[in-house]
């Protein structure tokens, strides 16, 4: 008698293991048609297109019951080239070095530099940024902070170190007036409590390293702009 090849004991983890655990209900010739007609050929195609679908959907591609969608990451532009690790050793020495550029900082923004999460690489390494609205990822009325995460890293980018923020203010001089960007990144607590990323800024009184709420269920307008990293693939090199 045959049985379902996916439910033999093997020593697994992370995504293959809930991969087995899902196919493991499969009935024997449901796991005979998956191994002989070719349709995990489209999961290496969805893996090398940088797409990791829910396991839930997979399984239901596998059993037959829906169409794997397969979406090829785009190729983003790079809008900006900066340098982390550049020697500045924490956020301390961030404040220091920006008040000497005459960049504007509030007390939350400073104390989110100060916070211990809030951490410095320590070698010298390009990022390549990539600045898109909520409407290019997608979205036509207001978004969920982690929805645009999110659509984001689904279409191929990344979070930024918080790093980015205080860098990109120091590399930016140049910044237009009135442009404000929010930094796509893991948030980090104000003196507060309160969940916050960094947002570089220039407007009348100068150049700012500031913040905005950064709860996964703050909203954000269409328009409202992000810098997320680009990964490896698409940076230039």
């Amino acid at each position: 008698m045959s049985t379902n090849p996916f439910s033999v004991d093997v020593v697994i983890s992370g995504q293959a293991k809930k991969l087995f655990e899902q196919l493991s209900g499969l009935t024997t010739e449901q796991a005979q048609e998956l191994l002989e007609g070719g349709y995990f050929t489209a999961l290496r195609d969805a893996k090398r297109a940088g797409i990791l679908p829910p396991i839930g959907q997979v399984r239901d591609f596998l059993m037959g019951r829906r169409t794997l969608a397969i979406v090829a990451t785009p190729n983003w532009k790079v809008w900006k080239t900066i340098r982390i690790g550049t020697g500045i050793k924490n956020g301390k020495g961030f404040c220091s070095e920006l008040e000497k550029d005459d960049c504007r900082m509030g007390s939350q923004d400073r104390a989110m530099l100060g916070q211990k999460v809030f951490t410095v690489a320590t070698e010298e390494t390009k990022v390549d940024l990539v600045r898109l609205s909520v409407a290019d990822l997608g979205f036509k009325e207001c978004a969920r902070y982690d929805a645009i995460c999110a659509r984001a890293i689904e279409m191929g980018l990344e979070l930024c170190p918080a790093e980015v923020g205080p860098q990109l203010r120091w590399q930016y001089p140049d910044q237009p007036l009135g442009e404000w960007l929010v930094i796509a990144m893991e948030a980090i607590c104000d003196s507060d409590g309160n969940l916050r990323v960094f947002l570089v800024w220039h407007n009348d009184a100068g150049l700012w390293l500031h913040s905005e709420h950064g709860w996964l269920g703050s909203l954000w307008f269409p328009d409202d702009r992000f810098v997320f990293r680009a990964r490896k693939r698409s940076r230039a090199a």
